[in-house]
């Protein structure tokens, strides 16, 4: 038990290190960045020129949009270069145009999620686009970019050689958890196919549907082209939470503490199931719906795991711990995406951090019960 522990501790250090050396990436600041929303999507460049920008964060987090958001880039070239990219850190935009002035012609370049990586322009995950600017010099260019997603994200400018020369994302974040989450099913499945309860193969697929969720969220999606499923990609959110609910009412022992509880989480769980096919056929409003639900299941759950605690089980206390944490960056990734709190690390990514720990924790609690049972074949002992 000691040796397990010590290596998913080792394994939780390391992201730790991880995601925050990710974020040390050097880029260029000499630029302002400025909004404008355009519900009906019907204003030209011509137009946009004429409008009142606001001025907003080089991170920014503007909500659920209709129609385009337009970007206007105030830059000034104080590098020795004068050749550079501009990149929205995120990949998820359906559709994104760059609008650069060169010799008194605005040019046009564009960006499409559902486009292969070899199609693009510029073959990288994430909208780049390349620009020229004379050195100490003042340059303005436009962005204009829509998606059904939230629209959030970061302006990055690099000099050109220095993003060809190997920038890279935060993806490694996401694959990190993604193979924490699949050494926690490989653990499940043998501690099931061992003793066969309940709790272990709600447990094995909890672990997997959350990899596929954080696979979908992550821009491997891009890289084995199934970008263009990414909203009906989103079913796979209710299914990972509905069998979370149901491996919680296992380890928390629900029916025998609040058997009428027990009923109304197995209800939470069929309508996870049936929200999650409906997001299938349409996104809207049924993702809205789904979200909704979850912030309640959570608060249930939580409140369901002090009082099974209070009765005298043990495993509530951990349970109420990283539940009660992974609520907090769950609450926070929203605010986010609503345009409430700013695009930053922990709003973006601290999600990520703590699924480890849950999964940490989790697993650690299933191999020491299956422990207890079977002392005589103890795992990782």
């Amino acid at each position: 038990m000691q040796n397990s522990k010590n290596f998913f501790i080792e394994k939780l250090l390391f992201l730790v290190f991880l995601f925050f050396i990710s974020f040390a990436q050097a880029t260029i600041n000499s630029y302002e960045v400025y909004y404008y929303n355009d519900p009906s999507s019907t204003l030209s460049l011509k137009d946009i020129e004429n409008k009142e920008f606001e001025k907003i964060n080089k991170n920014f987090s503007l909500g659920y949009k209709k129609g385009n958001s337009w970007l206007k880039i105030k830059f000034y070239n104080n590098q020795p270069s004068n050749k550079f990219f501009v990149e929205l850190n995120e990949f998820f935009y359906d559709k994104v145009t760059f609008y650069e002035q060169v010799f008194g012609t605005w040019l046009e370049k564009n960006y499409q999620l559902n486009k292969k990586l070899s199609y693009r322009d510029i073959p990288t995950v994430n909208p780049v686009f390349s620009f020229s600017a004379n050195k100490n010099s003042n340059k303005i260019f436009y962005i204009k970019f829509k998606s059904k997603y939230s629209h959030f994200g970061k302006m990055n400018i690099y000099p050109r050689n220095y993003y060809l020369l190997g920038l890279k994302n935060y993806d490694y974040l996401h694959l990190f958890t993604i193979i924490s989450l699949l050494i926690a099913f490989i653990i499940s499945t043998i501690i099931y196919y061992r003793q066969k309860e309940k709790i272990y193969i709600y447990y094995m697929l909890y672990t997997l549907f959350l990899a596929v969720y954080i696979f979908k969220m992550s821009s491997f999606i891009v890289y084995v082209n199934l970008q263009e499923y990414i909203y009906q990609f989103h079913f796979i959110t209710g299914i990972a939470v509905g069998f979370f609910i149901l491996f919680s009412k296992e380890i928390l022992e629900v029916k025998k503490y609040l058997k009428k509880i027990a009923i109304i989480i197995d209800i939470s769980a069929i309508l996870m199931f049936l929200i999650s096919f409906m997001i299938l056929i349409e996104y809207n409003p049924w993702n809205i719906l789904l979200n909704t639900l979850i912030t309640f299941i959570f608060i249930l759950l939580l409140f369901t795991s002090f009082y099974t605690y209070k009765k005298g089980n043990t495993n509530s206390k951990y349970y109420f711990l990283v539940v009660f944490l992974y609520f907090i960056a769950a609450i926070l990734f929203t605010l986010m995406l609503a345009g409430i709190l700013e695009y930053n690390i922990l709003t973006r990514y601290g999600y990520l951090f703590i699924i480890t720990l849950e999964i940490v924790a989790f697993t650690l609690l299933l191999i020491n019960k299956y422990n207890k049972v079977h002392p005589k074949e103890k795992l990782f002992s």
